[in-house]
């Protein structure tokens, strides 16, 4: 099976019980689709206490589920003025890097000074990091006009962007907070838009319609007329146990596509979801059909410049040659230290400044590789609690905050497990069950690296934006092997809750029997 063939099954096959559709950056970019394959290496580093300084202020990336298969959410959230290691349409590449003199195979981080392309900073800097901000402000703005005319529920701006496209065919997304006063949780309204001609893409409408909610051919995602018109609209129906209200999806004549969702729940911000979100499905309707709605070109412009920056960078090169996790060499973990109480509090407070709900977090360990990695490569990292919420913040060598990764608690997740023994999350850091003594990722090409382990959560620099492309192994206390990410597609297969009672992912199958799955982990740092 090719490259493309495998990108296209991926995309056919995605679909997960626990939470809303969520999209990936480039879920539907064949071009990315193709960098999927390509060589990955860890982060450069070398020996070397590198302190946290005063933070510049950072992008917060939300990563829900459980971050194994190729399409996660990759939310690049605003706050305050940001930066990130993590390459998006219309963001700061990542670059590649060279071989250590340790042989250590290298990934490297933004890209520096030396003639590369540099990430902007301040305030319009970081709606560059984000991309199209010209669209994600013309999404808010015609959501405001039809669903929230009275300003009582939307927000201000658009904070977060979901992007993807191959060449100039391009779609935009993003996630609006729904708020109702006196109410302490947070809704969710989605919308994306692409530029004409874009439905005619290969898996581009069932691509872009599941990324909305609407998984076409399974039934729950319909034709149906807009009244008054003589166009026609796909339509998701309720679906509590995805907190989901409808979701709409519609093919305009010059071949773009104009999407929204509602949900009760902004599973990503939020483990309390809003009574209602009042908007009907004859507002989205209005929506989805507004002549004024589309990708500005602009945008366009911008994005494919930055791309063009990305494909020159060294390292952006593609290689299908296949992973190599064969090599038996090893690596030990980086020297680390702990973080002090100002440090954490420091790091924290940049990460959550500016998200909505994002408040209230305390810092409960803090850990740094004492290592100096390239720009953008997370080597420090701070978990943070706020009940049962959970944050993970990160920092990278010179203490530039590059991203951040919230969590629910059980109460808002149905699926409060780990899918497996160990589970990796972007920003070189995941987690590990209560059997598993050692941790270890491996490049391709190269030795098995030992990651630093603290209560659950597993921490190493890296780089690379593509979780798969990497191996990871979990050993017991008497160092016997009891996960190899390997042997495991995570994305086809149905798990259960660890007792086998109920499924909470389906996997590849539409309708597998509970014998059929493989029981899910307790997780309970």
């Amino acid at each position: 099976m090719n490259g493309e063939e495998e990108i296209s099954r991926r995309l056919g096959n995605l679909g997960f019980s626990d939470e809303p559709p969520m999209t990936s950056m480039a879920a539907d970019d064949l071009r990315r689709g193709r960098r999927h394959l390509r060589r990955r290496r860890l982060a450069t580093w070398t020996t070397g206490v590198a302190g946290v300084t005063v933070l510049a202020t950072g992008v917060a990336v939300a990563l829900p589920g459980d971050g194994s298969g190729p399409a996660r959410e990759q939310e690049v959230a605003a706050g305050a003025p940001t930066s990130t290691g993590t390459p998006t349409d219309g963001g700061a590449p990542t670059s590649g890097g060279t071989p250590s003199s340790t042989g250590t195979p290298t990934t490297g981080g933004t890209p520096s000074s030396t003639g590369t392309p540099t990430e902007p900073t301040g305030p319009d800097g970081l709606q560059q990091r984000i991309g199209y901000q010209r669209t994600r402000q013309l999404l808010l703005d015609t959501a405001v006009e039809h669903f929230d005319p009275e300003r009582e529920h939307l927000p201000d701006e658009s904070s977060n962007g979901q992007s993807g496209g191959v060449d100039d065919e391009v779609r935009v997304g993003t996630k609006l907070g729904w708020t109702v006063p006196g109410q302490s949780g947070l809704g969710l309204v989605q919308v994306a838009v692409t530029v004409p001609g874009y439905a005619g893409g290969e898996h581009a409408l069932q691509s872009f319609a599941m990324n909305i909610g609407c998984e076409v051919g399974s039934g729950a995602c319909t034709k149906q007329p807009i009244p008054g018109t003589e166009q026609t609209a796909l339509v998701a129906d309720a679906d509590p146990e995805m907190d989901r209200q409808f979701a709409v999806v519609h093919e305009r004549a010059d071949g773009s596509l104009v999407g929204v969702a509602v949900y009760d729940l902004f599973g990503n911000n939020s483990t309390e979801p809003v009574s209602s979100v009042d908007v009907e499905l004859e507002d989205a309707f209005a929506y989805v059909t507004d002549a004024d709605l589309r990708v500005d070109p602009a945008d366009v412009s911008q994005a494919r410049e930055n791309d063009s920056m990305y494909d020159r960078h060294p390292g952006s090169e593609v290689s299908e040659q296949p992973l190599d996790f064969s090599s038996d060499e090893t690596a030990a973990a980086p020297p680390a230290s702990d973080m002090s109480a100002d440090e954490m509090s420091q790091v924290v407070q940049q990460c959550v400044d500016g998200a909505p709900g994002w408040e209230g977090f305390e810092p409960t360990f803090g850990v740094r590789a004492d290592v100096t990695a390239d720009e953008g490569t997370n080597t420090s990292w701070v978990l943070a609690h706020d009940g049962g919420k959970r944050l993970v913040c990160g920092a990278d060598s010179d203490g530039r905050l590059t991203g951040g990764a919230r969590f629910g608690d059980a109460a808002a997740k149905s699926n409060p497990y780990l899918i497996e023994p160990v589970v990796p999350k972007d920003g070189g850091f995941g987690m590990y069950t209560a059997d598993v003594a050692r941790v270890t990722v491996q490049a391709s090409g190269g030795p098995e690296q030992d990651a630093i382990m603290r209560d659950g959560y597993w921490f190493v620099p890296m780089a690379g934006d593509d979780l798969s492309a990497f191996a990871y192994r979990g050993y017991d206390a008497d160092g016997e092997l009891v996960y190899d990410s390997t042997t495991v597609d995570t994305v086809e297969t149905c798990y259960t809750d660890p007792d086998g009672t109920e499924i909470i992912r389906k996997g590849a199958q539409q309708d597998p029997a509970l014998e059929d799955c493989e029981p899910a982990h307790e997780w309970n740092h």
